[in-house]
C-alpha cells in the first residue's frame, strides 16, 4: 500500500510539471499543477507516516502456539 501511494504521488509530481511548463500552450489554469503538486506532497507525508509492514510484524509478532497448547 505504501508503495502504490507513493508511485501515485510521483506521478501527480511528474504529471504537475508537465502542465506546468505547458501552461501557455494548453491555456490551462495555472492553479490546476500546483494543486497537484500540494496533493502529491500531502500524499507523501501520509505515506511517511505510514508503518511499514516490517515495523507491524516486529510490534505485534505471529503467536507461534495457536493450537492453544503452551510449550514446555
Amino acid at each position: 500500500m505504501k508503495r502504490i501511494l507513493s508511485y501515485i504521488a510521483v506521478g501527480l509530481t511528474a504529471g504537475a510539471f508537465i502542465l506546468l511548463c505547458l501552461i501557455w500552450v494548453l491555456k490551462i489554469n495555472v492553479l490546476i499543477p500546483i494543486l497537484m503538486f500540494a496533493a502529491a506532497f500531502v500524499l507523501l507525508g501520509i505515506v511517511k507516516r505510514m508503518h511499514s509492514q516490517d515495523e507491524l510484524n516486529s510490534l505485534y509478532p505471529a503467536d507461534e502456539n495457536k493450537d492453544g497448547e503452551e510449550g514446555r
